[in-house]
């Protein structure tokens, strides 16, 4: 069976829930995994959803790392989270990328990332809360999604 992107993939579920740790400004550290106050790096939040939602063997760092690779050289999360990411609206946009290739693209058929990033613009789009908008985002045709895959 072809991948359609209507259901809702472990990988969805997982940047879903990235998405949902870090909807308070006040969850995201740099240079840390942790700050032992709820506070967390990019790396550690990825950890704490997949315990949270029970979920293992998804694919949710490679979606991250494609999206990360949409406008720096650079792919590795933890570099990203604490050298590269300009602040939580970067984070939250770099995720909710990650959430748009998942719901489209199986991890076998990721496209790869421009040889020249573009450069990282704050999303217009207002932040929305929860994992409605993920669902909402699944029943739209591939075309119709906003994705710059370069």
């Amino acid at each position: 069976m072809p991948f359609d992107g209507s259901s809702m993939s472990r990988d969805v579920l997982v940047l879903g829930g990235l998405l949902e740790f870090f909807e308070d400004d006040d969850r995201w550290v740099q240079d840390m995994f942790s700050d032992g106050e709820g506070r967390s790096c990019l790396v550690n939040a990825l950890r704490i959803t997949r315990l949270r939602l029970n979920i293992r063997r998804d694919r949710a760092a490679a979606y991250l790392t494609r999206a990360i690779r949409q406008h720096h050289r650079e792919g590795g999360l933890q570099f990203f989270n604490d050298h590269l990411c300009s602040g939580i609206e970067e984070l939250r946009d770099t995720i909710r990328f990650a959430c748009a290739l998942a719901a489209t693209y199986p991890p076998d058929g990721l496209p790869y990332a421009s040889v020249r990033p573009t450069r990282y613009t704050p999303s217009s789009q207002p932040f929305v809360h929860g994992l409605a908008h993920l669902e909402r985002r699944l029943s739209l045709p591939a075309g119709q999604l906003e994705l710059a895959l370069g």
